[in-house]
């Protein structure tokens, strides 16, 4: 881990972070590979067609069991291309945005550039941790799978409220990057003081 200060410095294959004289500037991109970027394009193409079928079917059907049907059938096929698309664009164009100085932690999932920053005074963040990841637990699993949004890494506390952010990272690529927090929210505390 050595560059420059201008020079964005890599952990892993998807952390990036620049230091500054005081704290840290972290982007973490979302990006999988190309297979999996298909894969999920397929899934969505193919759940858009079964949409335009039964909504088709739900608008020309005469029985009213059938029309009922096809409604149910039609709404999940639009709850799963809205879920599915969303996380295809995150795949795309998402990355998790940190930033720490002597003002506080901001913390921002953006689709580009666009997302809302969460701000934290830094006195207040409390208990720093590692979320320990456990592959035998189905919705572990799931949670840290391509296919979601979610995973998180690192947590901590902040006035009696669990906030997490780094979203399926490697796990030596978790400990770097909280040791790298963890001295960055300690450096804006001593210059805040």
């Amino acid at each position: 881990m050595s560059g420059s200060k201008d020079t964005p410095i890599a952990i892993g294959d998807r952390v990036t972070f620049q230091k500054k004289k005081i704290g840290v500037s972290v982007i973490i991109t979302q990006e999988v590979s190309k297979i999996n970027l298909a894969l999920m394009a397929l899934w969505w193409i193919g759940m858009a067609g079964c949409g335009g079928v039964f909504f088709y079917y739900w608008q020309n059907t005469t029985a009213q069991s059938d029309a009922i049907f096809f409604g149910i059938a039609t709404a999940f096929a639009l709850y799963f291309i809205l879920r599915l698309g969303k996380t295809l664009l995150w795949r795309l164009i998402g990355k998790e945005m940190i930033l720490i100085n002597e003002e506080g932690m901001n913390i921002k999932n953006a689709y580009g550039n666009y997302g809302r920053a969460r701000t934290f005074l830094p006195e207040n963040v409390k208990k720093l941790y590692l979320i320990p990841y456990n592959v035998s637990k189905f919705m572990e699993f799931m949670d840290r799978s391509s296919y979601v949004i979610g995973g998180d890494t690192i947590g901590f506390s902040y006035q009696g409220k669990e906030h997490r952010f780094g979203k399926q990272l490697e796990e030596k690529d978790a400990k770097v990057l909280f040791r790298l927090i963890d001295k960055s929210l300690r450096e804006s505390v001593k210059a805040r003081s």
